[in-house]
């Protein structure tokens, strides 16, 4: 019964905070669902990073991959934590049958790691984000749905800020060069939910017709993100 309850009050706080929007991210909270639910926006568009970056400011870089909103969120956020530390965030679902009593919220926290890397694979992996065009213009205009395949970036790189998204399957996703940099040091060890085209079957489907009326946009602006 105390399981129980206690599960209801995780599960209460989350739908609780779908009702909570446009608020900003600060730097921290991400693992928690409803901190997540009510600054996911701000989260991508590096508001935090954003804030921070100035003049002589260190470099830092968050990307995210959007392998479909409700199937499987990727985080990896380069020096934010610490310098040339790598953290690692995969967010699932979620299952129930994860929950414990330990940690009621498990299920929505998702897989995690992080690594301090090397001097030279710190530089080969910024040499990729800056490759893809990370630190570039941005894709002004581009927008991307919650149940599309995606990438957005939001860094502080020598002291400027950028904010930019790629879409699959057009050309500029298709030749991105850190994703697969990414793939090979990724530690947590959950497998890439791959892009890829839907069938008619798919398209058609009841499950879809259900998602359309959940989906949500994002849009590249000059600056940074400019709507949802």
């Amino acid at each position: 019964m105390m399981m129980r309850s206690k599960l209801n009050f995780s599960l209460l706080v989350i739908l609780l905070s779908a009702s909570v929007t446009g608020c900003m991210y600060k730097g921290d909270g991400i693992d928690n669902p409803a901190t997540r639910k009510g600054t996911w926006f701000s989260f991508l568009a590096g508001d935090d990073i954003k804030a921070r970056c100035q003049a002589n400011a260190p470099d830092q870089v968050r990307v995210v991959y959007n392998g479909q909103w409700r199937e499987q969120v990727r985080i990896y956020e380069l020096g934010l934590s610490a310098p040339r530390q790598l953290d690692q965030r995969v967010i699932g679902s979620g299952s129930l049958t994860s929950v414990t009593t330990d940690d009621l919220l498990a299920p929505w926290r998702g897989a995690t790691a992080s690594a301090t890397l090397p001097a030279e694979m710190y530089d080969w992996l910024m040499g990729t984000f800056a490759a893809s065009g990370a630190f570039g213009p941005p894709a002004v205009g581009l927008q991307v749905p919650s149940d599309g395949y995606y990438w957005t970036a939001a860094s502080c790189h020598h002291g400027s800020y950028h904010f930019t998204a790629w879409l699959y399957p057009q050309e500029p996703f298709q030749k991105l060069a850190f994703p697969t940099a990414l793939a090979g040091i990724d530690a947590t060890k959950v497998p890439f939910n791959l892009p890829h085209p839907m069938d008619a079957g798919e398209m058609v489907s009841e499950s879809q017709r259900r998602a359309e009326k959940e989906r949500w946009y994002i849009k590249v602006g000059t600056n940074g993100l400019v709507g949802n």
